[in-house]
């Protein structure tokens, strides 16, 4: 027992670690920047440990809460909201309806498709949920509110380094490599590269600043020192 707690403290200190190395190892960001943000990745990594638990737990707790989650639904009972998505328990696609091509959200009525996470079953269906909530995007609603406001002040207060535009798209649009984005004193480190096959390897640190606007209240803590993952379609 206490080797299994000695080998998972290790592994958390590690997994928190690597974005601070990370960080630093960059070119072209000024030392003061450097230094503001491993201070917020460090206040990103105490929430992450908030989360951690929560996220552990996903896939157990889908699994006995999912089935009774009504089809129309797009949220969990409250008594579960932290094991909720911060967008909706039925994804975050959009897909284009025949035959006029309206892109229309999964969530909504007249979607009949599948979902890009679970091929072959709707974003409504068991296994697509439980896909989405317990192994893709675990307790996101948690993490959301552990994360920032956005003020209109803090909106206007940005900057960022690296390639512009880095994404994990297959094709001609696919773009690799690192981006810091700052927002207010509040931090996120990005980068995608390429593995073998269709694979890649994705790092996301510090708080979801990237996209958060006055549109977004929120800008999530997000602890993903690395993943892999597949790419996905260029459309």
């Amino acid at each position: 027992m206490t080797a299994f707690l000695l080998w998972t403290m290790s592994l958390i200190l590690v997994w928190n670690a690597v974005p601070h190395l990370f960080l630093w190892s960059l070119k072209g960001v000024e030392v003061e920047h450097k230094r503001r943000a491993s201070k917020s990745f460090l206040i990103a990594s105490l929430k992450g440990l908030v989360v951690l638990p929560f996220g552990m737990l996903a896939p157990i707790v889908m699994l006995f809460v999912l089935p009774f989650v009504k089809k129309e639904a797009d949220r969990l009972p409250k008594l579960f909201w932290f094991w909720d998505n911060n967008i909706s328990i039925n994804g975050d696609g959009w897909a284009k309806q025949s035959p006029d091509g309206t892109w229309v959200p999964y969530g909504h009525e007249s979607y009949t498709g599948d979902a890009y996470y679970a091929k072959g079953h709707h974003p409504r269906s068991f296994w697509a949920r439980y896909v989405w909530l317990g192994w893709r995007n675990r307790a996101s609603k948690l993490a959301e509110k552990l994360g920032i406001v956005v003020t209109p002040e803090l909106n206007a207060d940005r900057q960022k380094w690296g390639t512009e535009g880095v994404n994990r798209k297959a094709g001609p649009t696919a773009v690799r490599g690192w981006s810091l984005f700052r927002m207010g004193s509040h931090y996120q480190l990005y980068a995608v590269y390429d593995l073998a096959f269709t694979l890649c390897f994705r790092f996301n640190w510090g708080f979801k600043v990237w996209g958060a606007d006055n549109r977004e209240p929120q800008a999530m803590v997000v602890n993903i020192a690395g993943s892999i993952i597949g790419d996905q379609d260029d459309e």
